[in-house]
């Protein structure tokens, strides 16, 4: 690729590990839970996730997760006060796997450990 394409790859690589750190770093409050949560998307239908990540132009950080694991409601208030941060730098999302479609999603990568976390960029 030319070399502004190769700028634009390394400044997302960037901010994809300036939110790693804010994720390990921030202390925030509890926030609502993902479904009402302006800043990250949640998918429940293959689909749409395919359509909207994998075909997508932008940057994703997913994270795929169940509603009564405890590690990833301990993640919510961290991964959404992340999303509003990096409101436009990339896309945060989660893939609700008790739904049928979110379950067709983690299919297709290693989700053993919960929450587990994908970087999806062009």
């Amino acid at each position: 690729g030319s070399t502004k394409e190769r700028l634009a790859k390394m400044m997302n690589i960037r901010m994809i590990n300036l939110c790693l750190f804010a994720l390990t770093y921030l202390v925030v409050a509890k926030a609502s839970l993902y479904d009402r949560d302006v800043h990250v998307q949640t998918f429940t239908e293959k689909e749409v996730f395919d359509q909207s990540v994998l075909q997508s132009d932008g940057v994703w950080f997913v994270q795929f997760c169940k509603n009564d694991n405890e590690k990833c409601q301990k993640s919510v208030p961290i991964f959404s006060k992340t999303a509003e941060i990096t409101k436009g730098f990339f896309h945060l999302a989660m893939v609700d796997m008790e739904s049928e479609g979110g379950q067709a999603i983690a299919n297709d990568y290693s989700t053993a450990k919960l929450p587990a976390h994908y970087i999806f960029s062009p």
